[in-house]
């Protein structure tokens, strides 16, 4: 799960509001609306993994 490598891409669906509050903070932050997903992403997969929830396993 560190492979800093980007090399996939998908689609997620905001509402326009939601857009436009993600591209406000972002802004605000330094940051591009991509990264705060991708670091929110990879913060939750970590959250699971140290829960034992990856790979089909059951979260309690």
């Amino acid at each position: 799960m560190k492979n800093n490598l980007k090399t996939h891409r998908f689609t997620i669906r905001l509402s326009e509001d939601e857009l436009q509050t993600l591209c406000r903070i972002a802004h605000r932050e330094g940051f591009y609306p991509s990264a705060i997903v991708r670091h929110l992403i990879i913060r939750f997969l970590e959250n699971r993994q140290a829960l034992g929830g990856i790979n089909g396993q059951a979260i309690a």
